[in-house]
């Protein structure tokens, strides 16, 4: 595995993210961004690789929008983070992705949603 992070959600606040971690972090990290729609993908991929002055990996998972689809299990499976910067209603689907692949949860959106050690709450 080894420095992926999963940002879900394309909008301001993922784009932002994904920028600050790529230019900001000491290593290398590949970010997955992940979103409903792919304009905003391609949008939000752009800002990145444009506002950074790294190179480092930035690939788009084109997300379902219910359910986990073969894109973002691969991608969830490469990854040691999900960054939960998609809008509130799906706060419960993504935490409960970050528990059934065993990955770190932050969530940028609200507080509601919280993973407390090895148990979603």
């Amino acid at each position: 595995m080894g420095n992926h992070i999963f940002i879900s959600g394309s909008g301001g606040i993922g784009e932002a993210a994904a920028l600050l971690l790529r230019e900001w972090c000491e290593m290398d990290v590949t970010i997955h961004l992940g979103d409903v729609n792919e304009a905003n993908l391609e949008k939000a991929r752009r800002f990145v690789a444009e506002g950074s002055s790294r190179t480092s990996d930035i690939r788009t998972v084109l997300m379902s929008a219910d359910g986990i689809n073969d894109s973002m299990k691969a991608s969830f499976e490469q990854c040691d983070v999900l960054l939960d910067c998609s809008p509130g209603s799906q706060a419960p689907r993504m935490s409960q992705s970050s528990c059934d692949f065993t990955r770190h949860y932050t969530y940028l959106t609200s507080s509601k949603v919280r993973r407390v050690g090895d148990v979603c709450v």
